[in-house]
């Protein structure tokens, strides 16, 4: 009895080839092209993030200068920076809907091994709508805090981006409550705030009775509009207050940070902890997630490189989401987060990305969540396993080859058929 030789194994292998590529046929042929592309989309994405941010730190600024303007309208680097902004928030949606696309392009080879493509495409759709909402958010903002428009003819505008019922509205009224008190009280002081609030032309017999003429007229009265809009011109604390709003509004939804975006590590680890916080809970209601970013190579180093990551809270309404992007993330990040369900996405150059989906953070405890990312050039595909049935073989008959076809992609079991051993030389 001789034994299937070295001869027929490397024929199996031929085979196996042939039959693995013709089953890889059946899937989309760009998904090499997808994995191959996508730190470079994800490098366009952070760059349109940088920059829309870098606009926001513009309009804040701009805001806090309110103060020292001069300018018969103090608000036209204000028009511009926001219309601005709304266009980068638009140029960033694009992107999203990029690496979304680049996730379509990702197909499981045979049984999906780990990729996790829907909780991807799922935080990209999210942060997609989210930036464009955020975008429209802030000019809706602006256009009560400058007089523009009252918070109701801006919540009835279907492209307002500020859900009816939510804490953005309710800060937007806080102001106009704010002002109107400020505006009320330089009244009854009888200080027209260097022109700005013309106590002179209100109708009324005493300080008592303007101030009430202008409590008692409508939102949409363009007085009133006008008034609320000069506070930020003579109050330095409500100056400080409306930038914090502009922030708010820009950057709950999708928030940028990282060391090479500015700020110390545990200033915008401070900021991505109250990113998370929803209106209801309590600060205290918080852990910890430890991040790590290492390599799928022997001994799991910790991946040196440059280091993107997502962080995706589950448990929040579709209109209200909660998604942070740290670039150059370190090899290793704790992060404070509310309690509550994280998805976790981690990217390298030269890496296949990885995603972590529902990792739990509990109060007052810490959570190590590793992402182990695979070398992209390393992980072609490989023979893992070669059954023969029977496992012994005599010349003249024939044996079945099952063949599993593995890669980074997924597994799939693939049978080539019979082989006639009669024609193998031994």
């Amino acid at each position: 009895m001789k034994l299937l030789s070295k001869s027929l194994l490397v024929l199996v292998v031929l085979l196996f080839l042939a039959a693995c590529e013709k089953e890889k046929t059946t899937h989309k042929p760009d998904t090499a092209a997808a994995l191959a592309n996508y730190w470079d989309g994800q490098t366009n994405l952070a760059n349109s993030l940088v920059n829309r941010d870098a606009t926001m730190n513009s309009i804040e600024q701009a805001i806090m200068n309110l103060g020292n303007s001069k300018d018969p309208n103090p608000y036209a680097e204000l028009d511009a920076l926001v219309e601005t902004y709304i266009q980068q928030s638009d140029a960033a949606a694009n992107y999203f809907i990029t690496m979304r696309n680049l996730e379509d392009n990702i197909v499981p080879y045979g049984d999906d091994k780990g990729l996790l493509g829907d909780i991807a495409r799922g935080i990209y759709n999210k942060s997609a709508d989210a930036v464009i909402s955020s975008g429209r958010m802030v000019r809706s903002g602006y256009r009560v805090l400058s007089g523009k428009q009252s918070l109701r003819q801006v919540l009835n505008d279907p492209e307002s981006g500020i859900p009816i019922v939510s804490s953005f509205a309710a800060d937007l009224q806080r102001h106009n409550a704010n002002r109107d008190a400020a505006i009320r009280y330089s009244i009854l002081q009888n200080d027209t705030q260097e022109g700005n609030v013309p106590i002179p032309d209100l109708p009324g017999n005493t300080l008592e009775e303007k101030a009430n003429y202008y409590i008692n007229l409508s939102d949409e009265d363009p007085l009133k509009l006008e008034l609320r809009s000069y506070v930020s011109l003579w109050d330095a604390d409500e100056r400080i207050r409306t930038a914090a709003t502009a922030k708010k509004l820009g950057e709950t939804g999708v928030k940028l940070v990282g060391d090479a975006y500015g700020g110390g590590i545990g200033e915008w680890t401070n900021e991505v902890l109250n990113q998370h916080m929803t209106p209801d809970q309590d600060p205290s209601d918080k852990g910890s997630m430890k991040i790590k970013v290492n390599s799928s190579a022997s001994g799991n180093p910790p991946i040196q490189g440059p280091k993107t990551l997502i962080i995706d809270r589950v448990d929040t309404p579709d209109n209200d989401p909660r998604v942070t992007v740290i670039i150059d993330a370190p090899a290793e990040l704790t992060q404070e987060l509310p309690t509550g369900n994280y998805n976790v996405i981690a990217m390298a150059d030269e890496f296949i990305r990885n995603v972590e989906g529902a990792v739990s953070v509990v109060k007052e405890n810490l959570t190590n969540q590793v992402n182990q990312l695979l070398k992209l050039a390393e992980n072609a595909i490989i023979i893992e396993s070669i059954t023969p049935n029977p496992e012994t073989v005599t010349l003249g008959s024939t044996a079945r080859v099952n063949l599993v076809c593995m890669s980074t992609l997924g597994k799939t079991s693939v049978s080539i058929g019979a082989l006639p051993v009669a024609n193998i030389q031994t």
